[in-house]
């Protein structure tokens, strides 16, 4: 059962899953509504581990999807995600779901910091909730 996310809870999501370092997009689903509404939500499916070391797919959807951008740069795919993820709540309510970064979080000081202002991300998610769900694969 997906569970949605508030942001006292993001940090301790992340450290769960080490922030999907060299993790593997398995799916990226935009979901368009019936006659002609706007674009409404994405569900992303990751491949990655726990904590514990368990592998399995953690499944994330942001729901009232507002704006996102999904573009490739030569030479380039969301295969693996190399710089983990951002997750961030704005003063208006909305949560951004960055795939794309473009910080290296273990090197950081602060964790899940924001994008820095000058990095234009490929690969981003805004909306106004967003849940998540971990299946394990069996052992």
């Amino acid at each position: 059962m997906a569970a949605s996310l508030t942001p006292g809870e993001t940090q301790s999501l992340l450290e769960r899953f080490g922030y999907c370092y060299d993790s593997l997009i398995h799916r990226i689903e935009l979901v368009l509504p019936r006659r002609g509404q706007p674009l409404r939500q994405v569900h992303i499916d990751i491949e990655t581990r726990e904590k514990a070391l368990r592998w399995g797919l953690l499944h994330l959807s942001v729901v009232h999807l507002e704006h996102f951008r999904m573009r490739l740069p030569p030479h380039y795919d969301f295969e693996v995600i190399y710089d983990g993820i951002y997750i961030g709540w704005e003063g208006d309510g909305s949560v951004r779901l960055d795939l794309s970064p473009g910080v290296d979080y273990r090197n950081g000081p602060n964790g899940n910091e924001p994008p820095s202002p000058d990095h234009e991300s490929p690969c981003y998610f805004v909306g106004r909730e967003l849940s998540w769900e971990f299946q394990p694969y069996p052992a």
